[in-house]
């Protein structure tokens, strides 16, 4: 025990060098999990993978494989390769070219890795020690042995394709992997994002294989599990699973006779891919080894540390509302509104808010005038909630135009006359507007999350909406991370979901927002999203600005509606909030400009009617 305790300990020390701790511990082709006789082989193919995607004509990869500083690739098809790519041999429906790895390195690495190359894998070394790597698209295998032959292979392959880097968006899916499914997604998620872990294989559905490439791992296969796989149609999908599939296809078995000189590991035999049968050492995982006892310290070091995130929860954590010093100064980088690891609080009450506690980001609002202020401008005389949203992580170029989007229907109520007076003493506001949301700016954004209205999230022609966009929005408003507790509290609240049940519905969200960008949300310990902006931020900057036109604050005006509309009752809070915002920045314009437009009057009377509907469509 204290040599595990010392372990573990040593691996906390060693997460501030990424870097080492990814080749101490993550094994495959980033560290090499056998030996490795020629040196840089995932440099070169990654380089091979750059070179593909630059040139989408050439056919898709079959197979490869390293040797004595050789790289042989074998293509669909008799593809025109320049130098230093080698002709070997074809028959035209299949070829094969060569070229040094050496010169493969030099091979410019731009772009993105070419679809070409994406199904394919390494699977572990042959007799003379070099790499071979088989394409697994629409490819069924099996292993059979002891059964920790098999799980060491199941956990080596896993590994190897997750962390291989022309594959970071390729999709793997655990079937069957029980308490080594966490460990696995964990450790690896850093590496790819797309992990889903299922109990049966008939809880995958057909659409869940469409898109990026995926593999397929399963333990406990019978008799009907080709059967279901065939049922699911994908024609971009492999499966690996324990046990012999069938007559004709190819499976490999252990051999003890065979064993690795240098590691001592045990061979395998890999049968209907050749004559006779080959000989090759596939990657295997086993406990003892370094690279499976530094998945184990990695999961009871990430156990420990939300273990003790929660041991230290009091009741005021619960109810006592961020004070008024403690919040992030304005233009300074967002925190979150609490430790990760802490899980989600609950909102305080009516009774329970304090009589001094902040309102809107840090504006202070006597109760006499928030009073007088709701009397005014709301259809009830519901207090606003005093609970201050998290930051948002991300947000756009200053410099750019709000977002070009379809208005969603509105039916504001028609103004007295065009000249509707929305004075600063009528709105009670005082002349500070505040960010309920501090949102920095960031360089370059994927898409935009759409907050005012229903949710909804636009990369570029594509547009998502429902239970993915409000993930997304949920996300956003949480401060750009949230684990999967959380999530699935607020998606689905009430319902008893065990951890696979939840995996697989959120996985089956985040699939329908990275089939479009893979970067926007990534998943692991924590579920993050990034590159995004929003449409709050945009009206912000519209609204904000003296020097907006008044054309563009009209049309921004016209833009307000609701926020988070459709949410479930997570959005309560934030809906409040983003409210008063709202009708603080609309006073604010109607101030500074609808004296001398009774356009921007108008408009600014209508949005603030529209947000005045707020939460009167919430999901419970």
């Amino acid at each position: 025990m204290a040599n595990r305790e010392e372990n573990i300990e040593s691996w906390i020390q060693g997460e501030k060098d990424r870097a080492k701790r990814r080749e101490r511990i993550i094994p495959s082709s980033a560290a090499r999990i056998s030996h490795e006789p020629v040196g840089n082989s995932l440099e070169a193919m990654e380089r091979v993978a750059y070179y593909l995607g630059e040139h989408p004509e050439v056919p898709e990869m079959t197979g490869a494989g390293i040797n004595s500083g050789v790289l042989r690739l074998t293509f669909d098809g008799l593809p025109d390769l320049p130098a230093p790519f080698i002709y070997q041999a074809g028959d035209g429906d299949h070829s094969v070219w060569a070229l040094p790895v050496a010169d493969a390195v030099q091979l410019p690495a731009k772009g993105t890795p070419g679809q070409q190359i994406k199904p394919v894998t390494a699977i572990g070394n042959d007799t003379e020690g070099g790499k071979m790597f088989i394409n697994t698209r629409e490819l069924v295998m099996g292993v059979r042995g002891r059964e920790e032959f098999v799980h060491g292979v199941m956990t080596g392959q896993v590994m190897e394709q997750a962390t291989e880097p022309w594959s970071r968006h390729n999709h793997i899916w655990l079937v069957g992997f029980q308490e080594l499914a966490p460990m696995l997604i964990g450790y690896l998620s850093q590496f790819n994002p797309n992990f889903h872990d299922v109990e049966t294989l008939d809880q995958i559905a057909p659409e869940d294989l469409r898109g990026a490439p995926a593999m397929l791992f399963v333990l406990g296969s019978d008799s009907t599990t080709l059967d279901q796989f065939v049922a699911l149609g994908a024609d971009n999908a492999g499966m690996l699973m324990d046990g012999e599939v069938g007559p004709g296809a190819p499976f490999m078995t252990e051999e003890p006779s065979a064993l690795d000189s240098k590691t001592g590991a045990s061979g395998a035999v890999l049968y209907n891919c050749g004559p006779e049968g080959m000989v090759f050492f596939p990657h295997v995982v086993q406990p003892g080894d370094r690279y499976y006892e530094g998945m184990v310290q990695h999961h009871a070091v990430m156990e420990e540390q939300a273990s003790a995130a929660v041991e230290s929860l009091t009741m005021d954590d619960f109810l006592t509302p961020t004070s008024p010093g403690e919040g992030p100064e304005p233009d300074q980088q967002p925190l979150t509104s609490m430790p990760a690891e802490a899980g989600p609080k609950s909102p305080p009450t009516e009774d329970e808010q304090p009589d001094d506690a902040p309102v809107m980001g840090g504006l202070r609002i006597t109760d006499e005038e928030l009073e007088a202020f709701l009397s005014e401008h709301s259809q009830d005389s519901e207090r606003v909630r005093e609970t201050t949203p998290a930051d948002v992580p991300v947000t756009t170029d200053p410099s750019r135009a709000p977002h070009e989007q379809d208005s969603p229907e509105l039916s504001p109520a028609e103004p007295e006359d065009e000249t509707t007076d929305i004075s600063e003493e009528k709105l009670g506001y005082e002349n500070q507007v505040p960010d309920v949301i501090n949102l920095p700016v960031v360089e370059k954004t994927a898409g935009l999350v759409r907050l005012l209205g229903e949710p909804e999230l636009t990369l570029g022609s594509s547009r998502i909406t429902g239970n993915a966009a409000e993930l997304c929005a949920f996300m956003v408003l949480h401060g750009g991370s949230a684990s999967q507790a959380e999530i699935t509290a607020a998606l689905w609240p009430g319902e008893k979901l065990s951890e696979n049940s939840a995996r697989l519905k959120l996985s089956r969200l985040v699939k329908k927002i990275n089939d479009v960008n893979n970067d926007v949300v990534t998943t692991g310990e924590q579920w993050m999203i990034s590159g995004v902006t929003t449409d709050l931020q945009e009206v912000r900057e519209v609204l904000k600005t003296e020097s907006s036109e008044e054309g563009l604050v009209t049309q921004t005006c016209d833009r307000i509606s609701p926020p988070l509309e459709g949410c479930h009752s997570w959005a309560a809070d934030y809906r409040e909030n983003i409210s008063a915002e709202l009708q603080q920045l609309v006073g604010a314009a109607v101030r500074d400009r609808g004296q001398d437009s009774p356009a921007v009057n108008r408009a600014g009377a209508e949005a603030m009617s529209r947000v005045q509907q707020r939460g009167t469509n919430e999901i419970s």
